[in-house]
């Protein structure tokens, strides 16, 4: 399997675990190859985690997605989409260390997207 090939597989795997409401949030779930045999999974989430003016593919409420829910509007009820990101990322890397049939190691965080 061609390293293109696994990423596409990684990018499809990780939308088919987002929430799903309009689709939106999973338009903006990407994949980008950054250098050679270094690849960028994230959500596009713009600038502005309150603008409600966004475009299709962009998400800026994604920390409102996967966080937890702290606002006295909920009533204390538990966000059922609470760290779907992280557990779908953990998933993903149990997969694709059989994919690779390796280990994978955790690469320096950009700061960028994430």
């Amino acid at each position: 399997m061609t390293q293109i090939a696994i990423m596409r597989r990684l990018l499809k795997y990780i939308q088919n675990r987002t929430p799903f409401d309009t689709g939106n949030l999973m338009d903006s779930t990407r994949i980008k190859r950054v250098a050679p045999n270094v690849w960028e999974l994230y959500i596009e989430a713009g600038d502005d985690p309150y603008d409600r003016n966004y475009e299709r593919g962009v998400a800026p409420y994604i920390p409102f997605v996967n966080e937890k829910w702290t606002s006295a509007r909920w009533r204390g009820r538990k966000n059922p989409n609470e760290n779907y990101w992280n557990n779908a990322i953990e998933r993903a890397i149990v997969m694709l260390s059989k994919i690779l049939k390796g280990e994978l190691e955790s690469g320096s965080d950009t700061g960028a997207n994430s």
